[in-house]
């Protein structure tokens, strides 16, 4: 529905702790963004 409305990425954070999360993250194409407050910041692409 994001890629209709012409989002084309969103940001997802993470614990810089929880791995899991993190990898899940990035096999579905996010890109680390930075680190804030112990959150892993990530752009993830809508398509």
């Amino acid at each position: 529905m994001a890629h209709h409305l012409d989002i084309t990425s969103a940001l997802v954070t993470c614990d810089v702790d929880n791995v899991a999360p993190c990898k899940v993250i990035e096999r579905n194409g996010g890109v680390c963004a930075d680190q804030r407050g112990g959150k892993l910041r990530f752009w993830v692409p809508s398509a």
